[in-house]
C-alpha cells in the first residue's frame, strides 16, 4: 500500500476568480505524454524540493505510468539576478542547498532543463503571508476514511485547527499533514535475498534471485528509522466569505489509525497565490480519487510552468512559493483511540502480510521522500 503522495490536490473551488494562469487542459485520452513539475518553496528551514517526472498513458489501456526525469539541471532565479542550483538527491527529486528558504520581498522563478536540452520556466512568484495556527485538536473516529468498498470506512484521528483570518486582504489557504512512524524494516526481497557482495565479490547492496527460501525475505534496519507518510489530499480555502473573522474547528487531516504505536503528526497551514489556489482547485476535480498529478486522468489543468521554445506544449504542475505555519502533535494512539487499528504493525499495514525476517544482515535506512534515519523534531522516545 502506497501511503506517500507528495503531489498536491485541492478541496474547494471559488468561482469567478481571475488568474494569470490560463486554465487550459489536456484532453487526449490514451495519448498523454507530459512533463510533471511539482515544486514547492517555503519560508521554513526544511528541504526545498522539486519532483520531476514524465507521465505517460498506455495507448492501449489508457493506464498511466510515471517515470522520474533524471540528470536535469534545475535552478532557482532570485530577483532576476541571483541563481541557486538544485542537486539531484534521488531519481527525479532535486533539492536546494541546506538552509535555503523563501523570504518576503523577493521574487522567485524556476528554470528546468532536461537531459535532452528541453527547457522549462515558471512564472515569477512571491511569498504570500500566512497567519499562525492558533490551536490544534484531534478526535478519534472509528469510521472516517473512505475506501474502494463503500461499506467500509477506516479508523482515523481527525485533526482540527483554529486560526485568525487577516482583515482587508485576500487570503488563500492550504492545509496538509505529515505523519512520522518508527520503521523497523528497511528492505524486502521477493523470491530473493539481500546481499552486500555477490559470489564474485562485486558490490550489490540489494536483492539477488533465490528461489530456495520463502517468497519474501524482510530485513531490519541497522539504526533507528522513521517512515514519512504524507496526506494524499489537500484542503483549500479562499477567505472571500470569512474575511477578517476567525476560522474555527477547520478539519485539516484524517490520519489513519494504522497500528497501535504512538506517532508524530505535523499539521501545516500554507499561503497560496490566487493563481496557485485556482490551479489546485481545478486539479482536485481531476485527481481527488486517483491520488496525484502523475496519476491524473487525461483532463488536467496546465500550471505556471511552460516551454518557452514551444508554448503549446502542455506541462503539468505548479511552482508554488508559500509561507507556512506548522504545529507538531504527539499522538499517543493507545491513550485516545478505541477499537482495533487497520493492522497490528506498520509493516503489516503497508504490506498486508507479516514479515519474514532474514536475520543474517541488517540494512541501512536510506534517506528519501518516505523515510529518514534522522530523529524528527518533536519525537518522544
Amino acid at each position: 500500500m502506497h501511503l506517500s503522495v507528495r503531489l498536491l490536490t485541492g478541496m474547494t473551488l471559488v468561482l469567478g476568480l481571475s488568474t494569470c494562469v490560463d486554465p487550459e487542459v489536456i484532453n487526449q485520452p490514451g495519448t498523454v505524454n507530459v512533463v510533471v513539475v511539482d515544486a514547492l518553496l517555503t519560508d521554513q528551514n526544511e528541504p526545498q524540493k522539486v519532483l520531476l517526472n514524465r507521465s505517460r498513458a498506455d495507448p492501449g489501456t489508457g493506464r498511466f505510468g510515471t517515470v522520474p526525469l533524471t540528470n536535469a539541471t534545475i535552478e532557482l532565479l532570485i530577483d532576476a539576478s541571483r541563481v541557486v542550483a538544485f542537486r539531484e538527491a534521488e531519481p527525479g527529486t532535486y533539492l536546494l542547498p541546506d538552509g535555503s528558504r523563501a523570504q518576503p520581498d523577493h521574487r522567485y522563478q524556476l528554470s528546468v532543463t532536461l537531459a535532452d536540452g528541453t527547457r522549462y520556466v515558471s512564472s515569477v512568484e512571491t511569498v504570500q503571508p500566512v497567519p499562525v495556527i492558533g490551536r490544534v485538536t484531534q478526535r478519534f473516529e472509528p469510521k472516517s476514511i473512505a475506501t474502494t468498498n463503500p461499506s467500509r470506512l477506516l479508523p482515523a484521528n481527525e485533526f482540527f485547527i483554529d486560526t485568525q483570518d487577516p482583515a482587508d486582504q485576500i487570503n488563500f489557504y492550504r492545509w496538509d499533514w505529515t505523519l512520522w512512524e518508527r520503521q523497523p524494516f528497511c528492505h524486502s526481497c521477493y523470491q530473493g535475498k539481500y546481499v552486500i557482495y555477490d559470489q564474485q565479490n562485486r558490490l550489490v547492496n540489494g536483492c539477488i534471485s533465490d528461489f530456495t527460501g520463502p517468497e519474501y525475505q524482510d530485513y531490519r534496519c541497522q539504526t533507528d528509522c522513521w517512515e514519512i507518510i504524507q496526506g494524499t489530499t489537500l484542503n483549500l480555502l479562499a477567505d472571500n466569505l470569512i474575511n477578517g473573522r476567525p476560522i474555527l474547528g477547520r478539519r485539516v487531516s484524517r490520519v489513519p489509525y494504522l497500528d497501535y504505536s504512538s506517532c508524530l503528526v505535523e499539521v501545516r497551514q500554507s499561503s497560496l497565490s490566487q493563481g496557485a489556489y485556482q490551479y489546485f482547485s481545478q486539479i482536485e476535480n481531476q485527481t481527488q480519487r486517483s491520488g496525484g498529478l502523475a496519476d491524473a486522468p487525461p483532463v488536467t489543468p496546465i500550471g505556471n510552468v511552460t516551454n518557452p521554445a514551444n508554448p503549446r506544449e502542455a506541462v503539468v504542475g505548479y511552482f508554488t512559493v508559500s509561507a507556512v505555519s506548522q504545529v507538531r502533535y504527539w499522538l499517543n494512539r493507545t491513550a485516545v483511540n478505541s477499537g482495533r487499528p487497520i493492522a497490528d504493525s506498520l509493516f503489516q499495514a503497508q504490506n498486508a502480510r507479516l514479515p519474514e525476517i532474514d536475520g543474517r544482515i541488517t540494512v541501512v535506512c536510506q534517506p528519501s521522500n518516505s523515510r529518514t534515519p534522522f530523529k524528527p523534531e518533536g519525537w518522544r522516545d
